[in-house]
């Protein structure tokens, strides 16, 4: 090979391609990872072409422009070859936009530790057919473009500035996405897309003007959206409601009188009610409710005058709302209700006295209720309830990590009739893992980030069209990205690199059909909204 490739973004070198392949041939292992190529295309080559071969060891092909952002990709198993296609619409390749006249850049990497040459080809052309292609690449090739793009649904908030947050309230009402956002003109304000760049708008500027209302807790019950937010008219942060319109959003009830605010949060729906909790500046943080006729009430007084029992973590499980709370004696713990003061009980006290266990992360599969706790002897660890018509008293599931440290069970979610979860075991560092809610039912999925005593740190999880999404960290180098499970170690693979070695960090994900969407920041435009057709 004439021309040596560069190891990072910023010393690739410039190549020239033609419509006849242009072959680059190097080695990759433990100490280079990376091999970068810069080049050009002009209106007149508007068909890319791209194989990677001849290789010992997984090896990877990313295409950026020279904004740093990805184009296209290929990242097949093992040791098959690599295809990128651009421009193409026949019986091997899937329909792709051609590549627009510009500058470049090819990664070639590799995420293991195994030694492994390769033979990169490009080119580039008026069509398909007028490229010389002197013999195909062996072991297969001409499939269509390897992996799937991950896609900008729009730059609401144009430039580096960030138009949404990392923790952003997605909800689903008439198959449209809604959500909060900071378009740098109206200040953050709420929102909503059919996934498209034109399809994503301003619902309405509940707080008119640059100042923003600050929509959060975005809950769908009785076809309307329930949120809290502050439209700047000295009523404070209070319970609104949407249909959608701008004349469909309105103020709910001003719980805390004045100026001050309630702050509603924690929103759960069990039946034709929507539960939250709220502080209406005279009995502190309780539980309330809002009934089907638009009806707000409190629930319960569980700390009773003017402590705060906090409600969290709100939930429907076996036709009641289970939630954490403290009563000012027993610390935080596990309580029910039923929607009557007489109704709304402790269900048990974990940890004993006035100490805290702390339930968190409640969430339900089949006739079973799991939640993290602390009982003060095993740490955090994972606890479940089942039925109260099998039991009401809950049990320690697994303690995966023995002895008081715990392992901390977080981002807990229902997939394929499982219960899936983020925890440290003490010796993988926090992987995936699921249960059926027994100790030997209890298994590590993956451990996605092999170096020692680190963990990938799942999070952020979603099902959609079957898989588990999720955000994670493999230690090779691409940051924090995109990842999917089938709830196999052989299934568990990373799905896109938004971010490149930075990592796009994404969350919020949420799914529509068979489409994913998701927070994540490419390193040039901050955090927007993004979609990833599964």
């Amino acid at each position: 090979m004439s021309t040596n490739p560069g190891n990072t973004f910023e010393s690739a070198p410039l190549v020239n391609i033609s419509n006849v392949l242009r072959e680059f041939e190097n080695n990759l292992g433990p100490s280079s990872r990376n091999d970068w190529f810069k080049f050009r295309t002009n209106r007149n080559r508007s068909f890319f072409y791209a194989d990677l071969y001849n290789l010992q060891a997984n090896v990877d092909l990313v295409l950026f422009n020279r904004n740093r952002q990805v184009v296209a990709r290929s990242i097949r198993k093992g040791t098959q070859v690599e295809l990128i296609r651009l421009g193409a619409n026949d019986d091997q390749s899937p329909r792709r936009p051609p590549l627009p006249p510009g500058v470049y850049y090819m990664r070639v990497f590799t995420r293991g530790r195994r030694p492994t040459s390769y033979t990169l080809r490009m080119a580039s052309a008026r069509a398909p057919r007028t490229i010389d292609d002197p013999e195909p690449p062996p072991n297969g090739g001409g499939g269509g473009i390897g992996g799937q793009n991950s896609v900008l649904v729009r730059d609401i908030n144009p430039g580096e500035l960030s138009a949404l947050a990392l923790r952003t309230d997605f909800v689903v009402l008439n198959d449209e996405l809604y959500f909060s956002a900071d378009d740098g003109r109206n200040g953050r304000e709420l929102w909503r897309s059919d996934g498209t760049s034109a399809g994503t708008q301003l619902v309405v500027d509940i707080n008119r003007g640059a100042e923003s209302s600050n929509p959060t807790n975005l809950t769908v019950f009785n076809n309307f959206i329930y949120f809290s937010a502050d439209d700047g008219t000295g009523e404070g942060i209070e319970l609104w409601r949407t249909d959608g319109t701008r004349n469909g959003t309105q103020l709910v009830a001003d719980i805390n009188r004045g100026q001050d605010s309630s702050s509603p949060s924690s929103f759960a729906v069990v039946g034709d009610t929507l539960y939250f909790a709220a502080d209406d500046g005279r009995t502190g943080r309780e539980l309330w409710r809002v009934t089907e006729n638009n009806q707000v009430s409190q629930v319960a007084d569980i700390n009773r005058g003017t402590g705060s029992s906090s409600p969290n973590w709100l939930v429907e499980f076996d036709n009641a709302l289970y939630f954490s709370a403290s009563d000012g004696r027993d610390g935080v713990e596990l309580w029910r209700s039923n929607g009557t003061i007489a109704g709304t009980v402790q269900v048990a006290d974990l940890n004993p006295g006035d100490l805290s266990s702390s339930p968190s992360e409640l969430t339900v599969v089949g006739d079973r209720l799991y939640f993290a706790a602390d009982d003060g002897r095993d740490g955090r660890e994972l606890w479940r309830l089942d039925s109260v018509s099998n039991s009401n008293r809950p049990v320690l599931a697994v303690d995966l990590n023995p002895g008081q440290v715990g392992s901390n069970p977080t981002d807990l979610i229902e997939f394929d009739n499982r219960l899936y979860f983020a925890a440290d075991d003490g010796r993988d560092g926090r992987e995936l893992w699921r249960s059926d809610g027994t100790t030997i039912s209890t298994r590590l999925v993956a451990d996605i980030n092999t170096n020692f005593d680190e963990g990938s740190s799942p999070a952020q999880f979603a099902v959609v069209n079957d898989r588990l999404y999720f955000a994670a960290d493999d230690g090779r180098g691409d940051g924090r990205e995109l990842w999917r499970s089938d709830g196999t170690a052989g299934g568990t693979t990373q799905v896109d690199d938004i971010g490149g070695d930075q990592g796009s960090n994404p969350s919020s994900l949420i799914g529509i059909d068979d489409v994913l969407y998701f927070v994540a920041n490419d390193g040039t435009r901050g955090l927007e909204l993004w979609r990833f057709n599964t």
